[in-house]
């Protein structure tokens, strides 16, 4: 399908796309291919159980990857680490629940290098990846399956977070966008981090546009986060909101 977000919210909103339709063909892609190892696991019982409420919402179930170190509540979240193997959260993130609220639909969890330090997409627990572009190449630091995720087709943007480039670095080697957003636009609340004084979450898309879309979805004060400000998307200063 290859969809970009823009192109996605436009299909729906004509008429052109089912969200239910569009957001199973992307878990069979994630669910089948092997090729990139880009998941460790996807969820069809959340696809199945969400879709057609979230489609109603300003995101309408669109198809998204999260990096296995963004807690989300009764789903595993692993860090790609044996020692997390099977650890279920209590509770989630503040990013991955404000982009549920925005109805984005979580198809899988992505593979990242355990507890997301090093560079080289070689560290997992479970597997190393592979470039979508050249599959004897790596995908370059800890993001690099949400990267190859998105680069692959396999779903329609995903969740990153960066220390010192593993969202950018990544979307660099593998043609797509990443943004690391100022430190305090995203809450940081939920994200098993690497480095709490420098870690962000970020975006990883197919284009520009759905790069400035998502920032928004994910940015904006939260209590739970000291570091957090009362700024939303690329546009500066918005109003507070929780």
């Amino acid at each position: 399908m290859n969809l970009t977000l823009k192109w996605y919210l436009e299909g729906v909103a004509d008429g052109s796309l089912v969200p239910a339709d569009v957001a199973e063909t992307y878990l069979t892609k994630a669910s089948t291919s092997g090729t990139y190892n880009a998941f460790i696991h996807t969820h069809a019982d959340y696809v199945s159980t969400h879709v057609e409420a979230f489609s109603q919402l300003s995101l309408a179930g669109a198809p998204i990857a999260v990096k296995d170190n963004f807690l989300t509540k009764w789903y595993i979240t692993s860090c790609a680490s044996h020692m997390l193997e099977d650890y279920v959260s209590p509770y989630s993130s503040t990013v991955y629940e404000r982009l549920e609220t925005a109805g984005w639909l979580m198809i899988g969890k992505a593979n990242m290098d355990e507890f997301a330090m090093w560079t080289a997409n070689e560290t997992s627990y479970f597997w190393p990846v592979k470039n979508p572009h050249d599959l004897t190449k790596v995908a370059g630091w800890s993001s690099g399956w949400s990267a190859a995720a998105v680069a692959g087709d396999l779903c329609l943007w995903a969740l990153g977070t960066d220390t010192g480039g593993s969202v950018r670095l990544p979307a660099a080697l593998c043609g797509v966008v990443g943004i690391k957003p100022t430190y305090g636009r995203a809450s940081r609340y939920g994200i098993q981090s690497m480095s709490s004084s420098l870690d962000q979450a970020g975006v990883i898309t197919k284009t520009v546009d759905d790069g400035i879309l998502l920032l928004d979805a994910i940015s904006g004060y939260d209590d739970r986060d000291a570091t957090s400000q009362d700024r939303t998307g690329i546009y500066g200063d918005q109003s507070q909101r929780k």
